[in-house]
């Protein structure tokens, strides 16, 4: 069992269960921490729900989840193996280590944020307690701990978790835990958290400002000639529709 450094909700009596359930013991080494989108019922209360009466699973299938408001919690024992990346219909069993079906069930903790990545990305909120849950499995096991979607798996045929970037998240995370970049926003307190999740957000902001400036700056000199335009003679009529020109090139109607 891993002791995280992070205060989680443990509303685990709280949630759906299967009373006739044989709880089933979570593997002796803990390789890391895989990472799910929900795509289905929003909430912990309703996950455990549809893994319990749909499923037929006995408990809830994560260990943990983030709602939207980026709360954390607990929804099934460290000690107690979920059901999130077992084989299913369609995946690559011989890509399985040692081709157990249950292999990343015993040796890998879940978490899931609430709601449906397919075509929208995590809530600013959900993607810095994704964060800080990484840091505190990272702190835990003293950097050993892997942080995967449940699609890197080898052999899962899934695209969960979807619009999640992993590979933000793992960077993130990793300079969070070793001390190079300073924390995360708080949830509400800005979309610096979401932005980050883009390759070179930080150039892209700056050339965005470029353009932006320059364009502005040739509207004012449009508009100073369009003022003008009941004195222009025709020579200087051309002048001006060749400016015009220009600032249609420069978004893209030419």
């Amino acid at each position: 069992m891993i002791s995280l450094n992070l205060a989680v909700d443990d509303i685990i009596r709280l949630l759906p269960r299967d009373p006739t359930y044989v709880v089933e013991p979570m593997g002796s080494t803990i390789l890391g921490l895989t990472y799910h989108h929900g795509a289905g019922p929003q909430n912990a209360y309703g996950i455990a729900q549809y893994h319990v009466t749909t499923l037929l699973w006995g408990r809830s299938a994560y260990h943990f989840v983030i709602e939207e408001a980026g709360k954390i919690e607990m929804t099934l024992s460290p000690n107690e193996r979920g059901a999130h990346a077992g084989y299913t219909l369609g995946d690559n069993l011989d890509m399985f280590p040692n081709k157990d079906k249950q292999w990343y069930n015993d040796h890998y903790y879940s978490c899931v944020l609430a709601g449906d990545f397919t075509h929208k990305p995590p809530k600013v909120a959900q993607l810095t307690s994704a964060v800080n849950l990484g840091v505190a499995f990272k702190q835990a096991t003293n950097g050993l701990a892997e942080l995967v979607g449940h699609r890197e798996l080898p052999g899962k045929a899934t695209t969960c978790p979807a619009l999640l970037d992993m590979t933000w998240l793992r960077v993130t995370v990793d300079e969070r835990w070793r001390g190079l970049e300073s924390p995360l926003v708080t949830p509400g307190s800005g979309d610096e958290a979401y932005f980050r999740q883009f390759p070179n957000w930080r150039a892209a902001a700056i050339s965005l400002k470029g353009t932006a400036d320059l364009f502005g700056t040739q509207l004012v000199k449009t508009r100073e000639y369009l003022e003008r335009a009941k004195l222009l003679k025709e020579d200087d009529m051309l002048v001006t529709n060749n400016l015009l020109e220009q600032i249609e090139r420069v978004i893209g109607k030419q």
